[in-house]
């Protein structure tokens, strides 16, 4: 799971199955799944960040409408 915080918005997101740390966790994923291309998720959050945070922003600004 990984949290941002900023200015007392929070925004989490995760994968709550018993297995993901073996599957994506970067700290302890598996060989078996790194070598058949399985991204971490510290991968993912570099990747979609942005992509992440303005989504973040539109769905507060459509809530404020």
């Amino acid at each position: 799971t990984v949290a941002a915080q900023n200015n007392g918005m929070r925004v989490v997101v995760g994968n709550n199955v018993s297995y993901a740390p073996y599957v994506q966790d970067w700290a302890q994923q598996a060989r078996f799944h790194a070598a058949r291309g399985w991204k971490t998720d510290s991968q993912v959050v570099g990747e979609e960040r942005e992509r992440v945070i303005q989504f973040v922003k539109d769905a507060i600004q459509e809530a404020l409408r």
